[in-house]
């Protein structure tokens, strides 16, 4: 069974608007980083970093100067 006219305009319409509504976002995200995160090149010093540790103590990356430092970002989506 076909789909009338109206629902098939109503879906690409709606498709349309999910695309744009992502892309604007996309931008604004790609707006904010680029506004909040330090460029850092390489052999520059980091600027001062303050981190919460997994028992909730606070970490500063200051105290690891002259050591490899790994940060691992991660999410549980």
């Amino acid at each position: 069974m076909a789909l009338p006219r109206w629902v098939k305009w109503s879906l690409a319409g709606l498709a349309g608007l999910m695309l744009f509504a992502a892309v604007l976002v996309g931008a604004g995200l790609w707006f904010l980083s680029s506004r909040i995160i330090p460029n850092v090149a390489v052999g520059e010093l980091l600027p001062a970093v303050q981190l919460a540790s997994l028992d909730g103590a606070s970490v500063e990356i200051e105290g690891y100067r002259g050591q490899v430092v790994v940060l691992d970002f991660w999410s549980s989506w």
